[in-house]
């Protein structure tokens, strides 16, 4: 997919793991999201049919990961949000009893990972 519209976003959350094949993310209506690889058919009898699916648990572990994005992504928003309504409430009524500098640097580190996730530079 090519950038060329004004706003691209992504699919819309919840997403969640295939039930039939782990590895695989799907929205809400079953869409396919994205897949991480790794998992293989395999035979449940010596030299007899691939009739099982196996996934390694790193590649389950990455999928559950990918399958979060959409609600990680909900909550780096609303800690960036806070992050800033409070930095801006020390700058206007002084210091609330939380460290500016600790602050400014959550509202970076999520500011940062929410402009790579919305794919903005």
């Amino acid at each position: 997919m090519t950038a060329t519209m004004d706003k691209v976003t992504h699919s819309p959350g919840p997403w969640k793991l295939d039930s039939e094949y782990g590895d695989e993310i799907v929205d809400a209506r079953g869409n396919s999201v994205a897949e991480c690889r790794g998992g293989r058919f395999v035979s449940s009898e010596a030299g007899g049919p691939a009739d099982q699916f196996e996934l390694p648990a790193r590649t389950a572990a990455n999928a559950r990961l990918v399958a979060a994005a959409p609600e990680m992504l909900a909550a780096l928003e609303l800690i960036a949000q806070f992050a800033r309504e409070v930095l801006t409430a020390n700058r206007v009524h002084g210091d609330l009893g939380c460290p500016n500098a600790h602050l400014a640097e959550i509202r970076d580190v999520a500011a940062l990972a929410i402009r790579n996730a919305r794919g903005e530079q």
